[in-house]
């Protein structure tokens, strides 16, 4: 199968270079969009035309995405989240490309099984629900992934989609458009739901062992979280991730117990009382501050008070505002009745009447 797939690299991604690549792409030249009734899955698509016609894409599209996908990335630098680590790299996906991945994700999140364990990337996950999950715990055990996105391979896609159904053709051709330089790209609408499938059975073992110990398990985007009566030994997580091809990042490893700060993708976990979930004290100071200083001055002037860009700030602020509001609606309500109205209206005219959605994809989620 591994071989199958390596050689399908060169089948879908070259234009000229083999007599594979001028097979293929005198397959897509030649494929028709008929106006036949369609699967109800993406994953049930039994050759090209019937793909290109679920994906609303005309074949000298597809053509020009395969031959020349580099064309349709950006490389953006969104702000270091800590001082000393590496900076990720994040891309931006111009149309048509954007718009191919949109309708994969769409698809594929129609089609996905979801596994219990995979808490983000699905509709109605959230890091509050995820951290739900882990209150009132003795111990809370929580892990990084390193590099998640830039972990999964090509042949790891294709393999994936083939597993829950995808014929070899339309694998391959799906992940050689979702994927860019071999991996997943970060910023692209289909990574996350893809990245869910290619971890079915990192999750499946993951539930495995939390059944066989009582403890609570979840997986969010790259944050392992582990809670209950136990503590999870590192080694034994380095070597799951291991063998799913993937590597536990350095410093990521840390033990929560109770009696003291307990925290769950970068949510409090510690209020055994109540058993609620809240932002972390520094959090809301800083968003406080923040909000405090956009009100008085607008945008543009605490974007120059700080060196940064003003339309960063405003959709990043958006974001953090209404990300509070959904985890600590009293904290958070205030905060968005003050500053939502401003940041909107400086989005609105930043827009100008426009129906592009680029700055929501890629400044909210930082």
């Amino acid at each position: 199968m591994a071989r199958r797939i390596e050689s399908s690299t060169n089948l879908v991604g070259e234009r000229v270079r083999s007599r594979e690549a001028d097979t293929f792409s005198f397959a897509i030249r030649r494929a028709t969009i008929h106006s036949m009734a369609h699967p109800p899955n993406l994953v049930d698509a039994k050759d090209l035309p019937q793909l290109m016609q679920m994906l609303q894409i005309q074949p000298h599209v597809l053509q020009d995405v395969l031959t020349n996908i580099e064309r349709h990335y950006v490389r953006l630098r969104p702000p270091q989240s800590k001082p000393g680590r590496k900076q990720r790299i994040i891309w931006k996906v111009e149309r048509p490309l954007r718009d191919i991945h949109r309708q994969i994700k769409d698809w594929l999140n129609r089609a996905g099984s979801r596994k219990a364990s995979a808490s983000a990337f699905w509709k109605g996950s959230s890091p509050r629900l995820n951290a739900d999950r882990h209150t009132r715990a003795r111990h809370v055990t929580v892990a990084d992934v390193r590099n998640f996105f830039g972990s999964i391979t090509f042949e790891q896609v294709a393999e994936a989609l083939c597993a829950i159904g995808c014929r070899e053709i339309v694998a391959h051709v799906i992940a050689q458009i979702c994927t860019f330089q071999g991996t997943l790209p970060q910023g692209a609408r289909s990574s996350p739901v893809i990245s869910n499938i290619v971890c079915n059975a990192l999750d499946d073992d993951l539930l495995e062992y939390g059944r066989s110990y009582s403890l609570a398990v979840t997986r969010y985007v790259d944050d392992l979280t582990f809670s209950g009566e136990s503590r999870v030994p590192a080694k034994f997580i380095r070597e799951l991730l291991a063998s799913h091809g993937f590597e536990l990042r350095t410093g990521s490893y840390r033990c929560f117990s109770k009696g003291g700060p307990q925290f769950v993708t970068g949510l409090c976990v510690a209020d055994h009382e109540h058993n609620i979930v809240r932002l972390p004290r520094k959090y809301k100071r800083w968003l406080r501050l923040e909000v405090h200083y956009v009100s008085g001055l607008g945008v543009d002037q605490q974007a120059i008070s700080t060196g940064r860009d003003a339309a960063e700030l405003a959709f990043r602020l958006r974001g953090h505002v209404q990300y509070a509001r959904s985890v600590e609606p009293r904290f958070g309500e205030p905060l968005a009745d003050q500053v939502l109205p401003i940041l909107q209206a400086y989005i609105d005219e930043l827009r100008n009447g426009t129906e592009d959605d680029d700055h929501d994809d890629y400044y909210d989620g930082w």
